[in-house]
């Protein structure tokens, strides 16, 4: 990931007990597992994080 590029939608797979966390200019998101979009206000993405947690799953 660039930092500042846009980031419209997600399909996360993460490993069990595993979190991502987007790291936006507005703020943190951590998503949810499976696919889901991000919210305009943080779709310009400084960086991304991979840490320890539970993950929720995706409402679809």
């Amino acid at each position: 990931m660039v930092p500042g590029q846009q980031v419209g939608s997600f399909d996360n797979r993460p490993l069990p007990g595993c979190q991502v966390i987007l790291h936006a200019l507005s703020g943190d998101l951590t998503l949810c597992a499976g696919r889901a979009v991000v919210p305009p206000a943080q779709r310009r993405a400084i960086f991304y994080e991979i840490r320890t947690g539970a993950s929720a799953p995706c409402a679809v």
